[in-house]
C-alpha cells in the first residue's frame, strides 16, 4: 500500500499511486536549476555589514531570548569599509558568472515521469478529490472533498458549545482590535509590566508586520481508528495570536521542570528506567486523555496557573530572568478566548478549550493537569505508583499492587481511574494493568527473569513506511543522516541487540524498495555502525567555555535554494577563497583580519553553505489553506448542513 483511499463517490486518477507514494517530503525537482541570485548576494552582503557593524562587541540577545527574537525588517546595516565593499562586489560578479554559464549549459531534466506530472496536476485542481496526511505519520489519504468538509462541519465546527461560526466582517473587525490591545499592553510607554528589552524588540517588530496570516483550520485524518475520524488542527504559524502565544510559551517553558510528570520523550523515559528493578507485584499501564485540548476550560486553565504561581511562590521566585506572572495570566486569557480561524471561506471562535494550534498549548495542558497530579493524584496514590510520566496527553505508569489481595488491587487501580476523572473536564481512556504495552515509539515489557524492562522500537501496523525516495531534490547528506539517525534511535531503543539487528534489516529492507541502490546502503550502514560503536554511551556535556570551538558570531552563511544542477558547494567556497578570503597586504589572511572602522577584526573563521529546500508534494497538494472549488465551499454544505437538521 502506498496511500490510504477514503474515496467512496468518486475515483482517484488512475496510477495515483505513483505520486502518493513517493511521500508527502517528496521534492519534485523543476525543469531547469532557477536561483534567486539576488536574494542570497543581498542576504549575504548584509549579514557581511552586520558583522562589520558590530565587530568586537557581544551580541545584546541572550542566548535564552533567541526564541523571541524577530528580524527588523525596518533597519539595514551600513556599508562597510572600501576593501570589504569591493571583495564582496568581487564575490557576488564570480558567483553571478558561475550561474550564467551554470544556467546556460543545463538540458531540460526532472525526477517525475510524465505520468506523475499529470497526476500532480489534477490532484491539485481536482474540483471533487481532496488529498490529506493521516495522523501518527501514516501516510498520505484520498477522500471525496465534499465528505470531508461535512465531516469537518458535523464532527467538530457543528458544536455550538466548542465554536462559534462568526460574520468575516466582524471576525476581521475582532482581530483588528485584538492587534490595538497587543500593542497597547506590550508597548505602553509605561512599561508597567516590566518587559525586558529583547521582549519590547519581539512585540514592536511582530505586531507592525504587515503580513500576519490568518489561522488555517483543517483536519488529519486518525487513519488507525475504526471507524476512522478527523482530528482537528489549527494552523497558527505567522499569525496574530501566534505571537502572544511564542511568548506565552517562552515563559511557561520555565515551568516544565517543576511539573512532575513531565517528561520529554520516550528517550528520557527509557533513561530513567533502563537500570531500575522490577518486581513480582509491579504492572504496567498506559492511559490517554479524551479531545484534551477541547476539554480544558480556558477560565479554568487561567485559575490553575494562579494558583501554580502562588502555591509554589518560591520556585517561581527562584526562576532566572523576567517571569510577569501578572502579565502573562492576562495574556493567557486572551489568547484562550480569541482564537479565530477560517474554514475555507468561513470564519470560526473556539469557543470552549485550549486555544488550539497556538505555541503554548502543549505547555498550558502540561502545567494544568501537572498541578492536579502534584497537589492531589500523586500524594494520594504514592505507595502505588512506582514510576509515573505524561507526554501530553499519554501517561505511562509501573503500577505497584503493593497487596496480594486481588480485590483490594483492583479497588486500589479503581480508585485512581476515577480520581483521574476529577479535574475539570478531563476524562482518561485506561489499558488495563500489564506486563508489557506500547507508549509513544516504545513497547515495553517486564521480564520477569531478569527482574528488568524490556524495550523494544515500536511502529504502528499501519505505518507506511514512506522514507525520502533517494530521486527526491532534496540536498545532499539526507539520506546519510536519515540512515544513521534511525539506526541511533534504534539502538537507544532495543534492550536486546537481536532486536535492533531486524530494526536494521528491516530499514536495510525498506529503504531498498524505496529505490535505494543496495550497494550504496551497504557503505551507509557500514559508516552508521561504525560511528555508533565509537560513540560515548553517554554524551559528555558542552564546554561553557567555547571559545576553541567555531560559534556562530565567527561564522557566516550563504543560503540558497538547493537544485542537484545549479552550482556546486565547492564552485561557492572556491568563489570565496578567491574573493572574500583572498590575501592582501592589509589583510594576509582576507575578510577575518580585515580592520573594521571600529578598529577591531571580522574574525569570520568559516564559510556554511545553508541550502533551503524547494516545496515538496506536501506543500503542493495538501496545503492549509483550504482549496474550493466551484460549487464546493464551505458556507454552501454550511447552508445545507443547517437546513436539512432544522
Amino acid at each position: 500500500m502506498t496511500y490510504h483511499n477514503l474515496c467512496k463517490k468518486e475515483h482517484p486518477p488512475i496510477g495515483t499511486k505513483l505520486l502518493l507514494g513517493l511521500g508527502a517530503k517528496f521534492i519534485p525537482q523543476r525543469w531547469y536549476a532557477q536561483p534567486n541570485v539576488e536574494h542570497s548576494i543581498n542576504d549575504f552582503n548584509r549579514n557581511i555589514r552586520i558583522k562589520h557593524t558590530f565587530a568586537g562587541s557581544e551580541s545584546t540577545l541572550c542566548k535564552d531570548d533567541t526564541k523571541l527574537y524577530v528580524r527588523n525588517l525596518e533597519w539595514e546595516p551600513e556599508k562597510a569599509n572600501d576593501e570589504i565593499e569591493n571583495r564582496l562586489k568581487q564575490f557576488e560578479e564570480k558567483i553571478r558568472t558561475l550561474t550564467k554559464i551554470n544556467t546556460t549549459s543545463q538540458h531540460k531534466r526532472t525526477n517525475l515521469s510524465g505520468v506523475q506530472r499529470t497526476i500532480l496536476t489534477q490532484l491539485k485542481n481536482h474540483p471533487k478529490i481532496i488529498v490529506l496526511l493521516a495522523d501518527k505519520n501514516l501516510g498520505p489519504v484520498t477522500m471525496d472533498r465534499k465528505e470531508y468538509v461535512e465531516r469537518v462541519l458535523t464532527e467538530h465546527l457543528a458544536n455550538k458549545t466548542a465554536y462559534k461560526k462568526l460574520p468575516e466582517k466582524q471576525a476581521k473587525i475582532q482581530l483588528n482590535d485584538l492587534k490595538e490591545y497587543f500593542i497597547h499592553l506590550f508597548l505602553n510607554r509605561n512599561n508597567k509590566f516590566n518587559l525586558i528589552e529583547t521582549e519590547i524588540k519581539y512585540f514592536s517588530r511582530s505586531l507592525n508586520n504587515p503580513n500576519l496570516r490568518i489561522p488555517q483550520f483543517y483536519g488529519m485524518v486518525k487513519i488507525h481508528k475504526n471507524p476512522w475520524k478527523l482530528r482537528p488542527v489549527v494552523s497558527c504559524c505567522g499569525s496574530l495570536s501566534a505571537i502572544a502565544s511564542t511568548w506565552l510559551d517562552y515563559h511557561l517553558q520555565k515551568l516544565k521542570n517543576y511539573v512532575l510528570s513531565y517528561i520529554q520523550d520516550s528517550k528520557q523515559l527509557q533513561d530513567d528506567l533502563q537500570y531500575g528493578t522490577i518486581s513480582d507485584n509491579h504492572k504496567l499501564f498506559t492511559c490517554d486523555a479524551v479531545s484534551m485540548y477541547t476539554n480544558i476550560c480556558p477560565d479554568h486553565s487561567v485559575e490553575i496557573l494562579k494558583e501554580w504561581c502562588e502555591t509554589y511562590k518560591n520556585e517561581i521566585n527562584q526562576i532566572k530572568g523576567n517571569f510577569p506572572i501578572n502579565l502573562i495570566l492576562i495574556v493567557l486569557k486572551t489568547v484562550m478566548e480569541n482564537n479565530i480561524f477560517q474554514f475555507g471561506n468561513t470564519w470560526w471562535l473556539q469557543k470552549s478549550g485550549t486555544a488550539m494550534g497556538t505555541p503554548c498549548a502543549c505547555m498550558i495542558t502540561t502545567i494544568y493537569f501537572g498541578y492536579y497530579e502534584r497537589k492531589f493524584l500523586l500524594p494520594k496514590h504514592h505507595k502505588n505508583i512506582l514510576y509515573y510520566k505524561r507526554f501530553i496527553d499519554d501517561v505511562f505508569c509501573i503500577w505497584d499492587t503493593n497487596i496480594t489481595s486481588n480485590t483490594a488491587t483492583k479497588n486500589s487501580f479503581d480508585i485512581f481511574r476515577n480520581d483521574m476523572d476529577k479535574h475539570g473536564n478531563l476524562r482518561w481512556e485506561f489499558e488495563q494493568l500489564t506486563d508489557e504495552i506500547a507508549f509513544l515509539d516504545l513497547k515495553i515489557k517486564i521480564d520477569r527473569t531478569t527482574k528488568k524492562l524490556n524495550f523494544q522500537t515500536y511502529q504502528k501496523p499501519m505505518n507506511l513506511h514512506l522514507y525520502i525516495p533517494p530521486h527526491s531534490m532534496h540536498p545532499p547528506g539526507v539520506t546519510k543522516s536519515l540512515i544513521f539517525g534511525l539506526l541511533q534511535t534504534y539502538k537507544q531503543q532495543n534492550t536486546n541487540p537481536d532486536d535492533f539487528q531486524q530494526m536494521a534489516k528491516l530499514l536495510f529492507h525498506r529503504l531498498i524498495a524505496r529505490g535505494y541502490n543496495p550497494e550504496e546502503l551497504k557503505r551507509l550502514f557500514l559508516e552508521a555502525a561504525y560511528r555508533l560503536d565509537h560513540m560515548p554511551k553517554k554524551p559528555s556535556k558542552k564546554p561553557k567555555d567555547n571559545t576553541n570551538n567555531p560559534s556562530m558570531d565567527k561564522e557566516i552563511f550563504y543560503k540558497t535554494r538547493y537544485h542537484p544542477r545549479d552550482i556546486s558547494r565547492l564552485e561557492i567556497r572556491n568563489a570565496y577563497k578567491e574573493t572574500c578570503d583572498k590575501q592582501s597586504q592589509s589583510a594576509p589572511h582576507g575578510l577575518k583580519q580585515i580592520i573594521t572602522r571600529n578598529g577591531n577584526k571580522m574574525q569570520i573563521e568559516k564559510l556554511t553553505i545553508a541550502y533551503t529546500r524547494d516545496n515538496n508534494i506536501r506543500d503542493m497538494l495538501i496545503p492549509s489553506k483550504l482549496h474550493q472549488p466551484k460549487g464546493i465551499d464551505v458556507e454552501s454544505i454550511h447552508n445545507n448542513i443547517r437546513n436539512n437538521t432544522e
